[in-house]
């Protein structure tokens, strides 16, 4: 697997001097399934950036794993960091023998399939960007919350459906079939039924009313990785999965 930062301006184009969104891209170089994600600084929330790339690696099934990275610190930090908590603790019961490995200074080409997936996620966000700006009447920029589900689903749509040079997805290389899920464009408003208990109880504690809407509105955000539940956005704010 390769990992490495990018920079993505409001544009969707890259930038290395300008200040610009942080993007963290991981790749099966096996297979070309990718994973991005938005953040707004390199250090920023660990702990929830190695539980992604976990979930993103478990999917794989791969029993060993060599993670790739360069030199710089901050992402070498990243590495060892996932690299730990895959040794100790594994996926569900599973042993994972994972080691780290640096590529030699001034090679980009040691960092081939990272390096491809960053240029194609650039392309597939300003077409996101372009059709919800389209959709909204408004400019979409880095400082709204729906940025970085955006980023995500670029790279979670790209190794669904984006054809490979062998004719097939990354998806179908990984899984062995093609990606069969549902989904609607991304920031569609779409419905979704909060489910309770026989009491009445919502996941959130609240009761339902008899007088109280069963189906309330939200944003499509995108499909989890592990499971392929929906997420979806709404007033009150994220809707976790299974909620």
């Amino acid at each position: 697997m390769q990992m490495d930062f990018s920079y993505l301006k409001a544009d969707g184009s890259e930038a290395v001097e300008d200040p610009a969104e942080v993007v963290l891209t991981v790749v099966d170089c096996q297979t070309g399934l990718c994973h991005s994600m938005s953040l707004p600084a390199k250090n920023f929330e660990k702990n929830y950036v190695v539980k992604t790339i976990k979930e993103f690696v478990a999917q794989l099934g791969h029993r060993s794993l060599a993670i790739r990275t360069d030199g710089e610190p901050m992402i070498v930090q990243l590495a060892e960091a996932v690299r730990d908590e895959l040794t100790q603790h594994g996926w569900k019961g599973t042993t994972l023998r994972v080691t780290t490995e640096k590529t030699p200074r001034y090679s980009p080409q040691s960092l081939g399939s990272v390096g491809a997936a960053q240029a194609m996620l650039k392309g597939d966000v300003l077409c996101l960007r372009s059709s919800l700006e389209e959709a909204l009447g408004r400019e979409v920029n880095p400082t709204m919350s729906i940025w970085p589900w955006m980023v995500r689903h670029a790279s979670w749509t790209r190794s669904r459906f984006g054809i490979k040079a062998n004719r097939r997805t990354a998806f179908e290389d990984c899984f062995g079939h093609p990606y069969t899920g549902q989904i609607v464009p991304f920031g569609e408003m779409i419905l979704f039924k909060m489910p309770s208990s026989h009491a009445g109880r919502r996941p959130q504690g609240q009761r339902q009313l008899k007088g109280d809407f069963s189906w309330e509105k939200a944003v499509f955000l995108g499909k989890t990785l592990e499971s392929d539940e929906y997420l979806m956005g709404t007033r009150q704010g994220f809707i976790p999965p299974g909620q």
